[in-house]
């Protein structure tokens, strides 16, 4: 942005250097999301997951995926309509982590339940191995989330630059 000699031998104005510089942003920001669900599928380990949070969770990761590739590419690209679909397929995670919180809530209340009843036997709760992998697995959908925010800047910042590029031609 500062180096004029440089957007020049790039031939980009100091706008396409702003919207390069968002979308770095972004790509890093989805990098530490990235790295913080590594750390917690680290932390599960070799613990159970009911299949049924575990295809939600997939689920929710594929769907974030396209938005981050579909955003990407129409920034690259120039593609209104891709960039539009990836905005439209982050709407499609809200239902999945609507339905995943639910799974969540019945397992933490279940949770709950039987650490009440060693609470009455054992006289003492021990934070154990089933609540954290509760949390982690909570903690990776909330990351899976906030890539697919990061993927619909992306896509809003490769609308806005599409639209630059038409105003600048005409």
């Amino acid at each position: 942005l500062v180096d004029k000699s440089l957007r020049d031998a790039l031939e980009i104005s100091p706008i396409e250097c702003i919207d390069y510089m968002l979308v770095m942003q972004r790509i890093e920001h989805i990098a530490d999301h990235a790295k913080l669900i590594a750390s917690d599928v680290i932390e599960i380990g070799e613990e159970e997951i009911p299949q049924e949070i575990m295809e939600l969770i997939l689920s929710a990761a594929n769907i974030a995926f396209k938005v981050y590739q579909n955003a990407i590419t129409a920034f690259f690209m120039g593609d209104v309509k891709l960039a539009n679909h990836a905005i439209n397929l982050r709407e499609e995670l809200k239902e999945l982590k609507t339905n995943a919180r639910k799974l969540f809530e019945h397992r933490i209340i279940t949770l709950c339940q039987e650490a009440a009843s060693n609470m009455q036997s054992e006289g003492c709760i021990i934070f154990g191995t089933k609540e954290r992998v509760n949390l982690c697995l909570n903690d990776i959908l909330d990351s899976i989330e906030r890539i697919a925010d990061y993927g619909t800047d992306i896509a809003e910042v490769a609308i806005d630059k599409a639209l630059e590029q038409v105003q600048s031609k005409d």
